[in-house]
């Protein structure tokens, strides 16, 4: 009884933390996929893992910048991640982000 408490708490603390269930690779190839880009043609910056979502901007080769979430959680069948929600940024506002994010 003892193990099997024990085994669900872990999987409820994993699922509910995105750190964990979000790997840079699925990151990456499902925005590819949302995007139909390339994962060589985008960047993922300011990643933000918050409980079982993951917030991030895309900035893609050709000048363009998304805001974009997905959630994800493990489960007894394994990682599972959402498709990626993507906002396209109006350029001012990319080329802020850009500045800012060559500052620091």
């Amino acid at each position: 009884m003892k193990k099997d408490f024990l085994t669900s708490l872990l999987l409820l603390v994993l699922a509910a933390c995105a750190s964990f269930s979000v790997s840079d690779d699925s990151l990456s190839r499902r925005t590819a996929d949302a995007l139909s880009l390339s994962p060589e043609n985008f960047a993922i910056t300011s990643r933000e893992d918050e409980g079982d979502r993951t917030s991030y901007h895309v900035f893609t080769d050709s000048g363009r910048s998304y805001d974009c979430t997905v959630s994800g959680s493990i489960g007894m069948t394994g990682r599972t991640l959402s498709d990626p929600t993507c906002h396209e940024l109006p350029r001012p506002v990319a080329s802020a982000r850009r500045k800012a994010r060559a500052s620091s």
